[in-house]
């Protein structure tokens, strides 16, 4: 029986269980929660909080295209990363989506923002992000997975997993590099054709 997570803030007459084992079976009926501002599903796909993520950071671009007429690259900055880029990010070591439709979700948001900024506006999302000084969100989340990783292996964080990790040998295990020494802090990828589980922050 794959294994029931409990969600400290939602009850539920019945507990979420993650489908891992099987993906190929779909359930029979799709439950959904949210548990400290992330919407969780027993698929873990992650569609129904990029939805609600994105909805409320467009809401409050929304609210500052309305407020402030006159942008410019600094003001933009100062704005974008208080009010709004903290919505698009906030917990993706755990909610990382993986699918290309759900990247686009929050993606899209930050690719209207920068348009506020006049001069810039008719430039290619790419000519618009070096010119902020920006990366795209995708980057900045990868980004923040090297950092929790980095801060896992050397114990910065405490982290209570379900069945803990294991470190990589100082010699690789697979791939075309097996014969290459690598440091001791790597982490021992679990094989699986599950993108649910490939997708996990000691996976992914």
């Amino acid at each position: 029986m794959s294994p029931s997570v409990p969600f400290g803030s939602v009850k539920l007459d019945q507990p979420i269980i993650l489908n891992l084992s099987k993906p190929a079976l779909k359930p029979a009926c799709m439950i959904s929660g949210i548990d400290l501002g992330v919407y969780f599903s027993s698929d873990l796909k992650w569609r129904t909080h990029c939805q609600h993520s994105a909805a409320k950071a467009n809401s409050i671009l929304g609210q500052l295209r309305q407020a402030f007429h006159a942008w410019n690259p600094q003001s933009f900055i100062s704005l974008y990363t208080a009010f709004i880029r903290t919505h698009l990010e906030y917990a993706t070591s755990v909610w990382n989506p993986h699918r290309r439709a759900d990247v686009r979700i929050i993606e899209n948001i930050q690719r209207s923002a920068t348009k506020l900024v006049g001069r810039i506006r008719d430039r290619s999302y790419q000519d618009r992000l070096a010119i902020l000084n920006l990366t795209t969100l995708e980057s900045r989340r990868s980004r923040g997975d090297l950092i929790s990783h980095y801060k896992i292996a050397n114990g910065l964080l405490d982290v209570n997993w379900l069945a803990s990790t294991k470190l990589m040998s100082s010699i690789a295990c697979h791939g075309p590099a097996n014969a290459i020494r690598g440091h001791k802090k790597r982490l021992f990828v679990q094989l699986s054709n599950c993108p649910a589980r490939t997708n996990l922050l000691n996976n992914r």
